[in-house]
């Protein structure tokens, strides 16, 4: 199992430095994860599904087999079980099941009353026991139930999606993210005099080479809601105030966060480019208008 979750991490992540924990990627979307599968639940889930379904069936045979070895333990569930003779001694493999079985019965999920109607999709949900991610316990005063839910505006495959999912979890690779863990000697920007650190802050609103596109897009912001309820921080996490226009202020901020981490390279992100890189975003996704109104 861990090897296999290994390699889809390894896929998932094409040589990224910085990652999300595969743990934290199980979660659903709106608890800031990916519905990343867990390959170890879905096989337990799998097997109970399975097991369940020949209990439920009409296969004698199928049924007496699981009755000689787990009838005892699941006569609370069918009467009908643990009548007849039961195994002396139960082999690993249905002493594991049994353990499973165990599980999501003292929990109250598996009873006589739904026992029919159970499915390896409600096992699986039932049984995922996903960690938090990080960004949330570091951050605890901010409502991320809102901030996962406006990410979701982005499909899950754009570039915009992927670019916003790793900055509000604090993995994009900016000087200071990368010195912290020891890939750069100093957490410096190497453009701005004086010693700035070169955080998300910093890199995508303060920096030399962005700060007058930010200036711009502050502007563009207080327009469609209360710039000063919400600081450059906020509006970069998606934490901003609500609004009538969430939509457009959303789209405007992963447009900008794409396209300023796009010229990573480059001392200074040309206004008149970005705008026009702006106006064909917006006539390119023509989807998009509706959203936009």
């Amino acid at each position: 199992m861990n090897k296999l979750e290994s390699w889809i991490g390894k896929f998932i992540w094409k040589g990224r430095i910085l990652r999300v924990a595969l743990e934290e990627m199980k979660n659903d979307l709106l608890s800031g994860g990916f519905k990343l599968p867990c390959v170890a639940t879905m096989c337990r889930s799998l097997l109970l599904s399975h097991c369940l379904r020949l209990l439920r069936s009409e296969d004698d045979k199928s049924i007496k087999h699981i009755d000689y070895w787990m009838g005892a333990l699941l006569e609370d569930i069918d009467p009908k079980l643990g009548k007849t003779v039961q195994a002396d001694k139960t082999p690993e493999y249905f002493t594991t099941i049994g353990g499973y079985f165990a599980d999501i019965m003292v929990s109250g999920f598996l009873t006589t009353d739904s026992l029919p109607r159970i499915t390896n999709k409600l096992i699986y949900r039932e049984s995922s026991d996903f960690p938090t991610v990080k960004v949330v316990l570091d951050n605890p005063n901010v409502n991320y139930g809102t901030v996962w839910r406006r990410l979701q505006f982005w499909d899950c495959y754009s570039e915009e999606y992927e670019r916003l999912f790793l900055l509000i979890h604090n993995k994009l690779s900016v000087p200071e993210r990368l010195c912290r863990i020891g890939v750069w000697q100093d957490p410096y920007c190497q453009l701005c005099p004086g010693q700035n650190v070169s955080d998300i802050l910093h890199f995508f609103t303060s920096c030399s080479r962005t700060r007058e596109v930010w200036k711009w897009m502050k502007l563009k912001l207080s327009r469609l809601c209360d710039v000063n309820l919400s600081t450059d921080w906020d509006f970069l996490n998606l934490n901003f105030t609500r609004t009538g226009k969430e939509n457009t202020v959303v789209w405007l901020l992963g447009t900008y966060v794409n396209y300023v981490w796009t010229c990573y390279e480059e001392t200074l992100v040309d206004f008149d480019r970005f705008f026009g890189y702006l106006t064909f975003k917006y006539r390119q996704e023509t989807s998009l208008h509706e959203k936009l109104l």
